[in-house]
């Protein structure tokens, strides 16, 4: 007996043991890595060309925790939208930096995204300092930010993507049907798509009309854009676009998309000469370059930026707006008098409808303490524009999607499934005939269907109260906006759903006029992640999904989509697709 107890005794000490030296392992490296990333880039030379690569696409919010970078290449050292402003701020008056060599070409980020960037590009060269675009190839959205460069160009083998867009939404009705699941919806608005992949093949003619008219707007606005900046008629660009047939370098140079076709090596020492260099001028990678000044000045008056960023849900996490961990940082700035004003920095497509409204309601109640501005990234749609009609004013891009004012349920019907395939049935017992709101095995009774419909109901008429309330409009103009439809920032302006166009930047300036703030300090919150936080939120589980996805040829967001449809459950308010790029 004492021999078995010596062996469990000695296995678990060196359990122990390992943990131990585990994390202080990576402790040791942690504190390793962050020494070194913490040590300023020294600029050594007297010019330099700021290498910009934006083949990750932009990121909301900065990453610098080295030991990230371990786990994921992509995530080192990478910039957030703001930070680029203050990166590209001090570039223009550097001395040391002469131009920018920009690849953009395979950016796949969302389009007002694309559209902040390039507005801060378009501000660095009133310093008079060049951009020079070049990319093997270039999407739609690469090309629409390197129109904003002094000089663009492209490889000889390239292509340039120049063929229109598509919003592509994935039916599951005939995958649902295979599995023996029917699926009870319930619904209000006109232009609630986001049911309609669980119930139908096709899109219906309301869902496919607001798609259309979305796309065509942003398109539009996004050709408008480049045929400014390249001085090409828009006329011109429309109808090479529509035909599609001009994907290859020469074409694109033709129609005045790209300066040069040519190799890397070759438009480089073009530029060399451009730049009056005798040689090559050294590189400084963006991150580098942001390593070599001081970022934030101290002040004791903060601007906060809160980041709400994914599907709303309810519960705890990071990688999504998780109602409790949200309200918990809502709550840090209503205590902290060291706030001074609030950005809330919104990318959400929606999500539940419950856990919009505790978010909003605690928004509303920071509102009251301190200014509140909201600045909406790509999108802010259904539950995310209910939570942005809590702010004082709401800034957003011409390009970005928002409004989708509707409200749905899914309930499924998996009596098929259970029954025929499985060979499950469920026994209960049910005292009154509401007593089980619904059973997985078998549809919704009569009474059940006219409970869920009355809930529904009721948010619906909440959510259209609180726009009115929020956006001080009618709520009988509110009622004819809403129905679940899709606008484009443009059209929400002119609509009165937003009040300015305009980034980040205009937010914080918004936000420091409203506190009456001559300097301050940003702080960011949620606190940036840790490699710890990130693996307990998933991040290998995310990694798997993305190799799963490759192998099979899928896309990641009908990877995200399947994983996210047990989420759709239950009363949402939520956008009807997926944001195209």
């Amino acid at each position: 007996m004492w021999s078995f107890t010596k062996r469990v005794l000695a296995a678990t000490l060196g359990s122990l043991l390992a943990l131990v030296l585990l994390v202080l392992i990576l402790v040791g490296i942690a504190a390793g890595a962050s020494m070194g990333s913490e040590e300023p880039t020294e600029l050594s030379q007297d010019r330099y060309v700021l290498d910009i690569d934006l083949s990750a696409g932009l990121s909301e919010r900065g990453n610098h925790d080295p030991l990230v970078g371990l786990l994921n290449e992509e995530e080192k050292d990478k910039l957030g939208l703001h930070e680029w402003r203050l990166l590209l701020n001090q570039a223009a008056k550097d001395p040391k930096i002469a131009a920018i060599a920009l690849d953009c070409g395979s950016f796949e980020g969302g389009w007002a995204q694309a559209k902040e960037f390039r507005d801060l590009l378009l501000s660095f060269k009133n310093s008079k300092k060049p951009i020079y675009a070049h990319s093997f190839m270039f999407s739609e959205a690469g090309l629409y930010i390197a129109s904003a460069a002094t000089e663009v160009s492209v490889n000889p083998k390239g292509m340039v993507e120049f063929n229109g867009i598509a919003g592509q939404v994935v039916m599951y009705k005939g995958l649902l049907s295979k599995l023996g699941v029917d699926v009870q919806v319930f619904k209000v608005g006109t232009f609630k798509g986001a049911v309609e992949p669980f119930i139908a093949d096709s899109l219906s003619q309301p869902n496919r009309l607001q798609i259309a008219q979305y796309l065509e707007g942003a398109y539009r606005f996004q050709l408008k854009e480049i045929s400014e900046s390249r001085s090409i008629p828009f006329d011109s660009l429309w109808a090479a676009a529509m035909a599609g047939d001009r994907p290859f370098p020469e074409q694109a140079k033709q129609l005045g998309l790209v300066d040069e076709v040519l190799y890397q090596v070759e438009i480089e020492q073009k530029w060399q000469k451009k730049l009056g260099a005798k040689s090559a001028l050294p590189r400084v990678s963006a991150p580098d370059y942001w390593n070599s000044f001081d970022h934030y000045a101290y002040n004791r008056q903060k601007i906060a930026v809160l980041y709400a960023e994914g599907d709303i849900i309810m519960g705890k996490g990071s990688d999504n707006i998780a109602h409790e961990t949200f309200l918990k940082e809502i709550q840090k700035l209503i205590e902290d008098d060291a706030v001074k004003a609030v950005v809330l920095r919104i990318n959400s497509p929606g999500g539940s409808s419950f856990a919009s409204d505790l978010m909003a309601n605690e928004l509303a109640r920071l509102r009251k303490k301190k200014p509140l501005i909201v600045s909406v990234s790509n999108y802010s749609a259904s539950g995310g524009y209910y939570m942005s009609c809590a702010g004082d004013s709401i800034f957003a891009q011409p390009n970005c999607i928002t409004g989708s004012i509707g409200v749905f349920a899914l309930i499924p019907n998996s009596q098929k499934l259970f029954n025929d395939y499985l060979g499950l049935k469920y026994e209960t017992v049910e005292l009154g005939e509401g007593s089980v709101l619904f059973r997985p095995d078998r549809p919704l009774s009569s009474v059940q269907q006219k409970l869920m419909q009355q809930s529904v109901d009721r948010i619906y008429a909440d959510f259209t109260s609180w726009v009115a309330e929020g956006r001080s409009m009618p709520l009988d103009t509110v009622l004819s906006l809403a129905q679940g439809r899709v606008y484009t920032g443009t059209m929400a302006k002119e609509l009165g759903l937003i009040d300015e166009f305009g980034g980040l930047d205009r937010a914080l300036l918004a936000a420091q006029r409203m506190a009456k703030l001559k300097d301050y300090q940003l702080q960011e919150f949620p606190a940036e992640e840790s490699l710890v936080d990130r693996l307990f939120a998933g991040e290998i589980e995310s990694k798997m999904a993305t190799r799963f996805a490759k192998n099979w040829g899928l896309s990641m967001e009908q990877i995200i989509d399947l994983k996210q449809i047990h989420r759709h459950l239950g009363v949402q308010s939520r956008l009807p697709w997926s944001m195209p790029n």
